[in-house]
């Protein structure tokens, strides 16, 4: 034989050395495919794991979606770009006791009550054409009857950012509706009884004034005649009473007015100094009644004559100042006029020595009836309107008025018009 001759081992041994060297190659690479098949496959099944875990997430999240959706107590609606309705939520179907099949892919807008004009615009005619929220109130007709609701229209976009519906949202707010119109029916009501009460006020203090005048007038007449000591004791009495209660029923009479909106401003040249003087003048008697000093200050950067409601700022420093030599046992009272700094106008200053007021009486003392602390409205006498009418005064004048104080040391009031 051939291949038995020692001739051609050598040969034989080549040869199969080759068989055996393409043998491994073969094996080496199939080996390698197998490998890289195997990891294909993890890859793989690593891929289609992930994607079973997307999906659960997605499909828990849109259950969680529908069971929002289905649960909340909003109409919702989705209109394609045509008009027509491509969702509707259940509350929807309740609410106008329309089911899907009638509605779907259909027009829809509701049906207004008589009379209700139509405020729903339309997303896509109105602002949210923009990507802008529209919102408003519109009554409606349900298979309830009429009834409100806020609505609320959106514009929802495609991934590419193009329009591609209008979503609205209604919430039904009938029952604050009528909370409301009880609420508006009762501030008229309220209105409607303190003009009453105003009005009642007024014509009852100008009837009572006008008699009161006389028995004061009738008074001085009786204390210029010849009376004895104990005669002419009553006869103060009855004149100091005549006043005081004279100078009560002004007060309501002048807030009632306020309170109305009757007062009229009439502005003309005046002369502030002689104004500021008289007052001081006319109270004069009572700070020195009290042993107390009434001065008055004005800087001479303060024109002589103003422009302004002379019986009104009159008004204003009688109650000032009135008030001050009230509350006031030791010391005096000052009646100021100078420039405001920083700006244009003057400031009314009065300051006093007197008992002063707490932080706690000082947050309520322009209010109506309030006379400071609670003990001293029993032992000084008044309305306790007198800073109330003040302040507004002040405040139709276009000014504001401001306070400082401290228990025991005193007040300050400045009045600022312009």
């Amino acid at each position: 034989m051939v291949f038995s001759s020692p001739d051609n081992m050598p040969l034989l041994l080549l040869g199969l050395a080759v068989v055996l060297l393409l043998g491994a190659e073969v094996w080496r690479r199939a080996a390698a495919r197998a490998r890289a098949h195997a990891d294909k496959v993890d890859d793989l099944e690593a891929r289609i794991e992930k994607l079973r875990d997307e999906n659960w997430e997605l499909a828990e999240r849109e259950a969680r979606y529908r069971d929002l959706v289905r649960t909340q107590g909003d109409v919702i609606i989705r209109k394609d770009l045509e008009g027509r309705v491509s969702y509707v939520n259940d509350v929807f179907c309740e609410t106008f006791d329309l089911t899907r099949a009638e509605t779907i892919g259909r027009p829809f807008m509701p049906e207004l009550p008589e009379g209700e004009s139509p405020r729903m615009l339309g997303a896509l005619a109105g602002l949210g054409a923009t990507g802008q929220r529209v919102r408003y109130d519109q009554k409606v007709m349900t298979a309830h009857g009429p009834r409100w609701f806020v609505w609320e229209e959106t514009t929802i976009r495609d991934e590419a950012g193009s329009l591609s519906e209008v979503q609205l949202v209604g919430r039904d707010i009938e029952d604050r509706k009528e909370v409301e119109q009880r609420l508006a029916e009762a501030l008229d009501e309220a209105k409607d009884a303190s003009r009453a009460k105003s009005l009642f006020l007024a014509t009852m203090s100008h009837e009572i004034r006008t008699p009161m005048n006389g028995v004061i007038g009738m008074t001085d007449l009786l204390l210029s005649t010849k009376l004895d000591p104990a005669q002419r004791s009553y006869a103060d009495a009855v004149r100091s009473s005549g006043e005081a209660l004279l100078a009560i029923i002004n007060d309501i009479l002048d807030y009632s007015k306020i309170e109305a909106g009757k007062v009229t401003l009439h502005p003309a040249p005046f002369d502030a100094s002689a104004a500021l003087e008289s007052v001081a003048e006319l109270l004069a008697p009572r700070a020195y009644e009290k042993g107390l000093e009434i001065v008055t200050e004005i800087s001479p950067a303060v024109s002589r004559t103003l422009e302004g409601d002379e019986p009104r700022i009159r008004q204003i420093l009688l109650n000032l100042a009135g008030n001050a030599i009230k509350f006031t046992e030791e010391g005096g009272v000052a009646l100021r006029l100078h420039r405001a700094d920083h700006e244009d106008g003057i400031v009314l200053e009065i300051e006093d020595t007197g008992i002063g007021m707490s932080p706690l009486a000082l947050d309520r003392i322009f209010e109506e009836f309030a006379q400071g602390e609670e003990g001293h409205a029993r032992r000084f006498e008044g309305t306790g309107l007198g800073l109330a009418i003040t302040r507004r005064l002040v405040t139709a004048m276009g000014g504001r008025i401001e306070v400082e104080s401290e228990e025991g040391r005193g007040s300050i009031f400045r009045v600022r018009l312009p």
